[in-house]
């Protein structure tokens, strides 16, 4: 069949590339017909079934690093046919990949190009466009890959009836250049008209990328065991509020000192009122998510970094110096995998034991002290706090007095003396009444068996040690 089939040198390459374009021209009509069907449902399902629904909500967010920041959580509906659209571009995107691969060997076999009646010339045009298409799907779908899933994914105007949830940091607008005076130029002087378009158009294109790059896309799971719609997002658990209809931190609380005392008084929490409370809250566990090796993979050959290096080392095996082109690639592959698998997810795996904390606690519950572990703590629970042992959650003294280290949050090697909030109407809650997960007590003292009581008011990824683990791993402005 191969010798029989008679192409031209040239119109080989011609006729390669204009297969390309036409795949190309398909897909983007499919990808066009499907928004225009979004935009249309989208604007018929907020008129008609949710004319007073908002689909966007203010996410509370606790920062890492303390800085306010706004977020905002929008809900919305996986299509099947949108996930076909989007996974076919990541087809088309294996597919250029291939191309780039059998056209670049094609290119050094005289005998394979004779059979297909062509030479390098024909050869090596449809390798170029292959390159041009992979490295271009490459860097937009590693760069915004967020916000195209969210554009092949139907609004639900409803947030607790959506299965995945886009959060989206509200960034300040670009500056605006038609301030900008040139250093040259006079201060009363005008920048000109047509520079001013341009500085215009450039501030909305920067406002756009950076809104672009500033959406999470993250996976509505339903937790059968506690029976709640929740997610993760910077290792803080959120569960839907079904009376404010959005989706909530959980993990800190606030009590007066008249209301800690009470609940001492009162023989601390019910099972019942645990067992609610567990419900709300989860685990009293800080969850770091360590991805596989494939995860660990994608994510860091996605940097636009390995995609320049891929464009320069395809560059040179195209043009017929392969031995400098292999040793590039092969530098290129050896340097990320060793990066990903031995350095950033090993450093997740280090970071994901220093969260797990699993020990045993009592706490006071219907008026009995029982032992629990550390993973079954809640807010409000009255906890007996023992010497020689990490203490599990936030908590504030109500009895009796302790000595924690806390070189771990201060650096400071000296102890620090913690007394119990005063039993009167008002009194203020200050530092010396904490204290913070992870901290070793040294010292405990007070009425129950010789042992102070606290009384959780953090658990999870909100206490002090959480916090600490979240600022190692997200250090900058969440994206």
């Amino acid at each position: 069949f191969i010798e029989n089939f008679q192409l031209p040198r040239m119109e080989f390459g011609a006729g390669v590339a204009l297969t390309w374009t036409c795949v190309l021209c398909c897909q983007l009509l499919i990808s066009a017909i499907f928004l225009i069907y979004r935009s249309a449902h989208t604007t018929k399902s907020f008129k008609s079934k949710h004319k007073s629904c908002d689909a966007a909500r203010r996410l509370s967010f606790h920062s890492p690093d303390e800085v306010e920041r706004l977020f905002i959580q929008t809900g919305y509906r996986r299509s099947v046919v949108g996930t076909t659209i989007l996974y076919s571009w990541i087809v088309l995107l294996v597919l250029a990949y291939l191309g780039i691969v059998v056209f670049c060997t094609f290119s050094y076999f005289p005998e394979l190009l004779s059979a297909w009646q062509t030479d390098w010339n024909g050869v090596v045009i449809p390798c170029i466009y292959s390159m041009v298409i992979f490295h271009v799907l490459a860097a937009t779908l590693s760069k915004f890959y967020g916000s195209l899933a969210t554009l092949f994914m139907l609004p639900e105007p409803n947030l607790p009836d959506a299965t995945n949830v886009v959060i989206e940091e509200a960034v300040p607008l670009a500056e605006d250049s038609k301030d900008m005076i040139d250093p040259g130029m006079a201060s009363e002087e005008d920048i000109p008209a047509f520079g001013r378009q341009l500085s215009v158009l450039w501030d909305r294109l920067r406002t756009r990328f950076r809104t672009a790059t500033c959406k999470t896309l993250v996976e509505v799971e339903y937790d059968k065991l506690l029976g709640v719609k929740c997610y993760d997002y910077t290792c803080v658990r959120y569960v839907l509020d079904d009376e404010e209809g959005r989706y909530r931190p959980v993990g800190m609380g606030e009590w007066t000192s008249a209301e800690m005392h009470h609940q001492m008084k009162a023989g601390g929490m019910s099972h019942d009122e645990a067992k609610l409370e567990l419900e709300k809250t989860g685990p009293n566990e800080i969850r770091v998510r360590v991805p596989g090796v494939l995860e660990s993979l994608a994510a860091e050959f996605s940097d636009v970094l390995y995609i320049l290096q891929s464009i320069a080392a395809w560059s040179y095996i195209v043009y017929t110096t392969w031995n400098i082109g292999c040793i590039w690639l092969g530098m290129t592959l050896i340097a990320g995998i060793y990066r990903a698998l031995f350095i950033v997810r090993r450093g997740q795996k280090k970071i994901a034991a220093m969260a797990k904390l699993e020990s045993r606690v009592k706490v006071l519950r219907s008026g009995e002290w029982i032992e629990i572990g550390s993973h079954g703590v809640v807010l409000g629970d009255l906890l007996r706090v023992e010497e020689g042992e990490p203490l599990p959650c936030d908590g504030v003294i109500v009895q009796g007095s302790i000595i924690v280290n806390e070189s771990m949050l201060t650096g400071e090697p000296m102890p620090i003396q913690k007394f119990p909030v005063e039993d009167v109407q008002g009194a203020e809650v200050t530092k010396k009444n904490m204290a913070y997960a992870g901290t070793t007590c040294m010292q405990s003292t007070g009425p129950h068996e010789g042992r102070a009581v606290l009384l959780a008011t953090g658990v999870g990824a909100l206490t002090t040690k959480g916090q600490l683990i979240r600022m190692v791993l997200f250090p900058q402005s969440v994206r």
